[in-house]
Formats: C-alpha cells, structure tokens, sequence
C-alpha cells in the first residue's frame, strides 16, 4: 500500500509508516483481497 499512498501524493516517511498500519489492521483475508484488486503483492 506504501507505493499506493505515494502515487497519492503522500510522503515517503508518512505513507511507509501509514501503509504499516493499514496493512496490520486488515485481516488477512481482506489484505490479500485488497492487495489483489491493487496489483501489489500481499507476502
């Protein structure tokens, strides 16, 4: 989600500590869905 945040706009700091908690905050199933729909790998 970090490369997603920084197409955003987002800065790096920001949005490196931000896709970490977007990410630890999803069930696993619904991270690997998201991560699917966005073309980013979910490992």
């Amino acid at each position: 989600f970090e490369g997603l945040l920084l197409e955003a706009g987002v800065d790096g700091k920001t949005a490196s500590r931000e896709a970490c908690r977007m990410e630890h905050c999803l069930s696993e199933g619904s991270f690997e869905k998201l991560a699917a729909l966005l073309g980013e790998s979910a490992t």
